[in-house]
């Protein structure tokens, strides 16, 4: 089968598409910008906030695994983007459209996951067949906070985080492409929740960080809706690696 990935050089599209490949698919990796991609893939340019998108993106495609999206620009990306992604596929006369979204979006107020969910909608409205598949957030997310903030390490009072392995968010979705559309499928989680606090502890040792771990205050809806945990799933826990396991691989000693 032919595969689209797009996001195919984001955290997920790169554990993907090696796993595609493995599994008999032709991967078409997509991204913004001109890049050099896996040997035996394609490459394509395909930027979603562009507003257009060629009726011959899909040519020789039978199936997308939809992986891109925009935190900051979730509106642009995330909505309209898919929008015209889906509008492609139905002309196209796509086999299969596969969706990667966030687990509880439907109950969040956070305005990026506001705008997952209308993605979902738009999916499901649309002619094409599809499978839609939720998970929590990637190991790379809190590390990504944890590096980022300058010179402190945030911790987000109140809050924990269920995070899960990308690869084996990766490995679920091939299973769903050689399923075929089945709608929206379970849900999937890290293996267990951990108190932001405690990971930014052991994020500090691993990466051999000197940065103060610092609260950060933050109020509103969207910051009750996570402390609520809304964003977990304690019923679908994946188990392995775990974020220690994340943690040893990554800053290796």
């Amino acid at each position: 089968m032919n595969v689209l990935v797009t996001g195919g050089h984001g955290t997920l599209g790169r554990l993907l598409t090696p796993r595609l490949q493995a599994a008999g698919h032709y991967v078409v990796v997509a991204s913004r910008k001109e890049r050099t991609t896996p040997e035996g893939t394609k490459s394509i340019v395909l930027d979603l906030s562009s507003g257009t998108l060629a009726d011959d993106t899909f040519d020789g495609v039978d199936a997308v695994v939809h992986t891109a999206t925009n935190a900051g620009r979730s509106k642009t990306v995330d909505v309209t983007g898919t929008q015209l992604l889906i509008g492609v596929a139905e002309r196209a006369g796509l086999d299969h459209f596969v969706y990667i979204s966030i687990v509880g979006i439907e109950d969040h107020p956070f305005a990026y996951y506001r705008s997952k969910l209308e993605a979902e909608r738009l999916i499901t409205d649309g002619a094409t067949p599809s499978t839609i598949l939720r998970a929590t957030q990637f190991h790379q997310f809190l590390d990504r906070i944890f590096g980022s903030f300058g010179p402190i390490i945030p911790v987000f009072n109140g809050f924990e985080w269920q995070v899960i392995d990308g690869g084996a968010v990766a490995d679920r979705l091939v299973e769903l492409i050689d399923a075929g559309p089945q709608g929206r499928v379970e849900d999937l989680g890290g293996p267990r929740s951990e108190p932001m606090h405690d990971m930014a502890h052991s994020w500090k040792e691993a990466a051999g960080s000197g940065k103060p771990i610092m609260p950060v205050p933050v109020f509103g809806k969207s910051a009750k809706a996570f402390r609520a945990n809304i964003h977990h799933t304690p019923s679908r826990l994946v188990g392995t690696p775990t974020w220690d396991d994340y943690l040893a691989t990554t800053y290796p000693r």
